[in-house]
């Protein structure tokens, strides 16, 4: 690995180590667990130096593909316990104008199957209008979450109380999504 003949490999440098592992994993359809475990070692040694957002949320993303959810894990809650407090930090959600604070919630929120929150997210990102390119990485991970999370049935997350009456799923989320951002 040439992370291990650079001096110092910042955070930055090992996110992109994870990014590609994390390719190589999307592009085998889910078949190369090794670019799996590649791409989750990369974020977490990028999070030992630098703890930010986008480490933060790979990691969570990845986590849940390999099969943990915030039941078991106490990395992934502290994880998503960090990125709400760090993007509500930023302010209401209707005022935040970075697309990527919004993404980041948005995973988080499909993660922690909080879907009125995923939903306040989605309209929050149609509005700022983001180039395909961003909006096609996060449907990605969006979708790799969906593929890969445990049934419902074996979840052990608590549901939260419906606060709307449209029964939304991610399926659902993603697609309005893509209707929203297609007009």
């Amino acid at each position: 690995m040439i992370l291990k003949t650079c001096g110092k490999p910042s955070a930055d440098m090992y996110g992109l180590f994870g990014r590609i592992q994390k390719d190589r994993f999307m592009d085998s359809h889910g078949e190369d667990k090794e670019a799996l475990d590649l791409a989750i070692q990369g974020y977490r040694e990028g999070l030992k130096i630098d703890a930010n957002e986008y480490l933060l949320v790979n990691v969570a993303t990845l986590l849940v593909i390999k099969g943990m959810d915030l039941e078991t894990s106490a990395e992934m809650r502290k994880i998503c316990n960090t990125l709400n407090l760090r993007v509500g930090q930023k302010g209401n959600i209707s005022t935040i104008n970075d697309y990527w604070d919004v993404a980041t919630l948005f995973e988080v929120r499909v993660i922690s199957e909080d879907y009125a929150g995923a939903v306040q997210a989605v309209e929050r990102m149609y509005l700022l209008d983001p180039p395909d390119w961003e909006l096609e990485s996060t449907l990605g991970n969006i979708k790799m979450i969906c593929k890969f999370r445990k049934p419902p049935e074996e979840s052990k997350i608590a549901k939260p109380q419906k606060t709307q009456n449209f029964g939304v799923k991610e399926t659902t989320i993603m697609d309005y999504l893509i209707l929203i951002h297609s007009e």
